[in-house]
């Protein structure tokens, strides 16, 4: 593995790059620790000890923080897993006498993190200062766990989000009713990277618990201060929980459906005041799940309109978009393949995914493994069932290094279809056998 020095005069290392463009996390803290002298299980207790210290000291209270074995400091190390909360990262760089920049923290915060806020409110309570300070950090690593699901597999430990979850919540009862406001909005959007991440493991029944907080918290911080964008995504991901269940899982009762458009209609209401890519993001998910109770002719026509619709503000909002949504055209051209595939545009609907590939970047891959899922659809409505069985082979591959369960869901669905429509071909039995490998229950179901 290629090492590299680092820092502006390339005073720290060799360490080897992580993908974060930071050196790697596990060989610092392996580093620093062995050159202190601290065994794996004596900075296991210390670890665990300062960490409880510095959160009595943000919070004002007593936390219970169990040691970390030697077992689990040695795999962290080894494995590049150094935890990703901003809080724990700077209790180990303090601990160890870890350069910040090392571990991808603000040098000046964490050299005398409350410093310049005092300088910039001196009269603010120190305690109110360094709630706020801890909040940006919260903000930064939501950034960063958004970043890592749209471009590798992301996941943060569920365990770890609940704990920042938790800590935003006895932040916001701390803070004065006037400062809340940040904090609540924040807390709605860790939810909703929950939801994000049980949606996609196929976990909708905690995906919609995480929804419904997610909605608590976007209407309570509505409510101090207006944010259609904020609301409008809330309830548009509380919608796809609902209509992802009922399109992959066989025991989903249809109704599923009528619930995730009621609540989608809702996200629209919200979203006629919200930013012009949040509008057409909304309305592009209404357009899809329309799609799936469209009957009529005339109702297909509706389904085309609301397309034409959301691609008109999308394309307004194209330079506005966030980490939060990542709406580009790219992400219109596939969701516009998946409606069409619905109200049986196939051909039109492969013309789409063509689009979509070209447009969208390398680096969003579970998007792409999206395109193969839908591609395998289309070929399978229009009667080709060896493109069909090779689409879905290929986004079954490029899912599983993702843990996209929902895309391999789909994939699956696929295969039923096929081996029940057709009789078995060498492309059908090869995509067969790789889903018995990994997901055999959802062969047989």
């Amino acid at each position: 593995m290629t090492q590299f020095m680092w820092g502006e005069n390339g005073e720290f290392g060799p360490f080897s790059a992580g993908k974060d463009g930071y050196p790697n996390s596990g060989e610092v803290v392996r580093f620093y620790r062995v050159k202190k002298g601290i065994s794996a299980s004596e900075f296991g207790e210390l670890y665990a000890k300062a960490l409880a210290a510095k959160l009595k000291e943000l919070y004002g209270r007593e936390f219970e923080v169990k040691p970390k074995s030697r077992i689990w400091v040695l795999t962290m190390e080894r494995t590049n897993n150094v935890p990703t909360d901003i809080t724990r990262r700077r209790v180990i760089a303090e601990l160890l006498g870890i350069p910040a920049v090392l571990l991808g923290l603000s040098e000046g915060l964490a050299a005398k993190p409350v410093a310049v806020n005092e300088l910039a409110s001196p009269r603010a309570p120190r305690r109110e200062t360094l709630l706020k300070g801890t909040v940006a950090e919260y903000q930064r690593t939501l950034e960063v766990y958004f970043n890592g699901y749209y471009t590798r597999h992301g996941y943060a430990d569920l365990e770890q989000l609940n704990f920042s979850i938790q800590q935003l919540i006895d932040i916001a009862r701390q803070l004065p009713e006037q400062a809340k406001m940040p904090v609540i909005a924040l807390l709605s959007r860790y939810y909703q990277f929950g939801v994000m991440v049980t949606r996609e493991q196929c976990q909708y029944e905690q995906a919609r618990k995480y929804a419904d907080q997610a909605i608590i918290c976007a209407q309570a911080a509505h409510g101090m201060k207006p944010s259609s964008d904020l609301l409008a995504i809330a309830l548009y991901r509380r919608g796809i929980a609902e209509f992802e269940q009922a399109i992959t899982s066989p025991e989903a009762p249809r109704e599923r459906i009528s619930t995730a458009q009621s609540l989608i209609e809702g996200a629209l209401t919200h979203a006629r005041t919200a930013t012009p890519a949040v509008r057409g993001l909304v309305a592009l998910e209404y357009a899809l799940v329309s799609a799936h109770t469209a009957q009529t002719e005339c109702d297909r026509k509706q389904v085309h309109s609301l397309l034409e619709s959301s691609h008109r503000d999308i394309s307004l909002g194209v330079n506005q978009d966030n980490e939060f949504t990542k709406c580009s055209l790219d992400w219109y051209y596939l969701t516009s393949a998946e409606a069409l595939i619905a109200i049986g545009d196939h051909a039109e609907a492969l013309g789409q995914l063509e689009l979509a590939e070209e447009m969208t970047p390398l680096t969003l891959p579970r998007r792409f493994a999206y395109m193969d899922a839908l591609r395998a659809q289309a070929h399978l409505a229009l009667g080709e069932p060896i493109e069909a069985a090779l689409a879905a082979k290929d986004a079954l591959l490029a899912s599983r290094p993702l843990k996209s369960e929902f895309n391999i869901a789909r994939v699956a669905l696929v295969y039923r279809q096929l081996r029940q429509r057709y009789r078995r071909s060498r492309e059908i039995t090869a995509l067969g056998q790789e889903l018995l490998g990994s997901h055999p229950q959802l062969v047989t179901v």
